[in-house]
C-alpha cells in the first residue's frame, strides 16, 4: 500500500514530504468541505494512512480528527496528524493522540525554540518504532534529512525548558509585549 489519503482543504506547502517514500496522495472532497462518507469511499486495498492537519492557518474544514480516527482504525489504518504549529498551548502534546491520532509531528523550532530544523513525533509506539527504522544506521530516505546529535541535544534541552515553563506566565509576558507595540502605533 502507498495511497495517503488527504481532505483537500487539508493540502499545505510541505504535504509533498509525504511522497518521499514512493506514497501518492488520494485528495478527497473539496478546499472547504469534506464529508466522512467520501473519506470511507476512497479507502481501499492500496491505502497506507490518512493524513490530517492542524495548523492555526487552515479553517476548520472537513473531517475532525476524532471522526477521521475512528474511520481509519476501523479499516486497520493509521491517522499521521501534522501539528508542526500548534505549540503552545502545552495541553496540544497529549491532544491529538487522545483524539485518535496514531502519530503526531511538531516543530522543535518555533515555540519549542529548539534548532529550526529539528522536530519530534509523539504516538503509539509502534509507529514511533516504523518511524525509528527510517533513522541511522540505516540508510533510506530520510538520509538527506539527518540533523546532528548536537541539533537532537539541543531540541531535547528545548523541550525540557519548553515542559516546565509557567504557560500563563508566559502568555502574560507575550501580551505585555503586544499592547507595548500597539500603544506605540
Amino acid at each position: 500500500p502507498n495511497e495517503l489519503i488527504i481532505q483537500r482543504g487539508h493540502r499545505f506547502i510541505y504535504d509533498h514530504l509525504y511522497l518521499a517514500p514512493g506514497s501518492q496522495f488520494v485528495e478527497v472532497g473539496r478546499p472547504t468541505d469534506c464529508s466522512i462518507e467520501e473519506i470511507d469511499a476512497a479507502i481501499g486495498s492500496n491505502t497506507a494512512a490518512l493524513i490530517h492537519l492542524e495548523s492555526p492557518f487552515k479553517s476548520e474544514v472537513g473531517v475532525s480528527l476524532i471522526e477521521l480516527s475512528d474511520l481509519a482504525h476501523s479499516h486497520g489504518l493509521p491517522v499521521l496528524a501534522d501539528c508542526a504549529s500548534m505549540l503552545p498551548p502545552r495541553e496540544n502534546l497529549t491532544k491529538y493522540t487522545s483524539q485518535g491520532a496514531d502519530l503526531v509531528s511538531f516543530s522543535g523550532g518555533k515555540a519549542v525554540r529548539g534548532p529550526q530544523s529539528t522536530g519530534f513525533l509523539i504516538g503509539k509506539s509502534e509507529w514511533i518504532e516504523y518511524a525509528r527504522l527510517n533513522n541511522a544506521p540505516n540508510p533510506g530516505v530520510t538520509r538527506a534529512q539527518k540533523v546532528s546529535k548536537e541539533e537532537i541535544a539541543g531540541l531535547l534541552a528545548a523541550l525540557k525548558v519548553f515542559t516546565n515553563i509557567d504557560e500563563e506566565a508566559e502568555t502574560k509576558v507575550y501580551l505585555d509585549q503586544m499592547n507595548f507595540i500597539v500603544d506605540q502605533i
